[in-house]
């Protein structure tokens, strides 16, 4: 028996899928006791010339000829997009096919539609290529920590900014220069606001927070910042404390009705483990009641992760792998913690701020610009003494920059 796809898109994802498939073409036999290929191919240029695509393919530009194809099971979409792509994938199930797509913008914003279809039609809806790409996270939440307690998740979901802000702390390059050189190689797009922004980072968080907690997001629901704003005096000012900064998404179970959700530069310290993850990978931790602190690292993108990804969906349906679609909560409020830790950056010296009850760590520096600063660790303060501390802060020198912690 041959279980056979409908591809929409044959890019760079689905061209290493069409790879990966033929390679793999044996072992799927004998470990499935059935063989798995692409029927059809949806592509937007039928006279493109695509060396190492099978002739076996079928290419079509008409995206019909594979929704209505009843010798194709599952769908995989990989062209990318909301729309015409949301309606295409509710055809599909519609149609009865099992649905597997990398798309985060289209999980992320109509995600629980399509949710709620595939509950309907009874059929599967997989999206593990959607967040991190070759990181197995989704499949682990949904199936590893189904008897644990999940207290919250924070990570490095976007290659672009965290190659961005390794070349800055590395090489002491100027955002501009190492966002060009992210360009060069390939790392980031030609526009790359969704990725510096953190737009893509946001999107990720919400198929998280969605797929944990059941929280029913949208961009316009929580705080996210980008790092254009970064510059390597900031992260000349952290390394004083022996710190870095990650462009971080987090989500935290704050108790039975709140949560925190964001996304934003965090500074963290050089020992924690997402400070050691550098240039294009990406990596989650995971914070549980049984496990403690587990980090998942990979690579976050490429055509060859990404299609690892969609192929483990792939094999997941076939061997007919129950899926525990979340559950949405009615009932919750998104807000900040009681307490955080922050980073202070004054210009100027001299100031002595000692460790006390409110400061753990100070350091009096001259910058490569040749002035004095001084950077300040707090420990976790409360918003009525997070609000005071600055304005003593303000009255006794210049604020030149802030970070909020995470540990």
């Amino acid at each position: 028996m041959t279980v056979k796809i409908g591809l929409l898109g044959l890019g760079t994802v689905g061209s290493g899928l069409v790879t990966i498939l033929s390679e793999q073409a044996a072992k799927f036999q004998s470990q499935l006791g059935q063989s798995v290929s692409v029927k059809s191919a949806l592509v937007h240029n039928l006279d493109k010339k695509r060396p190492g695509v099978p002739g076996t393919i079928t290419l079509t530009d008409q995206v019909d000829d594979i929704l209505t194809d009843p010798d194709i099971q599952i769908i995989v979409e990989v062209a990318g997009g909301i729309e015409p792509t949301d309606q295409w994938l509710k055809k599909a199930l519609e149609n009865g096919k099992a649905v597997v797509t990398a798309n985060k913008d289209l999980i992320a914003s109509k995600g629980q539609e399509l949710i709620a279809l595939a509950e309907e039609k009874q059929l599967p809806l997989r999206y593990e290529a959607a967040v991190a790409g070759g990181i197995p996270i989704l499949t682990n939440l949904d199936n590893y920590y189904f008897s644990d307690q999940i207290t919250g998740l924070a990570g490095i979901v976007n290659g672009t900014t965290n190659y961005i802000l390794s070349q800055m702390a590395n090489k002491g390059l100027a955002y501009e220069t190492a966002l060009k050189q992210a360009q060069e190689l390939g790392f980031a797009e030609s526009d790359p606001t969704n990725d510096v922004a953190g737009i893509d980072a946001a999107y990720k968080a919400i198929i998280l927070a969605r797929t944990v907690y059941g929280l029913d997001l949208t961009l316009e629901d929580f705080h996210i910042e980008g790092i254009e704003a970064i510059t390597p005096f900031d992260i000349e000012a952290l390394d004083q404390l022996k710190m870095t900064t990650k462009l971080l998404f987090e989500i935290r179970e704050l108790d039975d009705r709140h949560y925190q959700v964001q996304v934003a530069p965090a500074a963290l310290s050089k020992s924690n483990l997402l400070a050691s993850i550098e240039n294009e990978t990406n990596a989650i931790a995971i914070e549980s009641k049984n496990l403690g602190t587990s980090l998942f690292a990979g690579p976050g993108a490429g055509g060859r992760a990404t299609a690892q990804a969609v192929l483990a969906d792939i094999v997941a349906i076939i061997q007919g792998q129950k899926q525990a679609l979340p559950s949405i909560q009615k009932d919750y409020q998104l807000k900040q913690p009681a307490k955080q830790a922050h980073v202070f950056v004054l210009a100027g010296t001299g100031n002595n701020f000692e460790k006390s009850d409110l400061v753990e760590e100070g350091s009096s520096f001259q910058a490569k610009d040749g002035r004095y600063y001084e950077a300040i660790l707090t420990s976790a303060l409360t918003a009525k003494q997070y609000s005071n501390f600055k304005a003593e802060l303000s009255q006794k020198a210049s604020l030149v920059k802030e970070f909020t912690c995470y540990s």
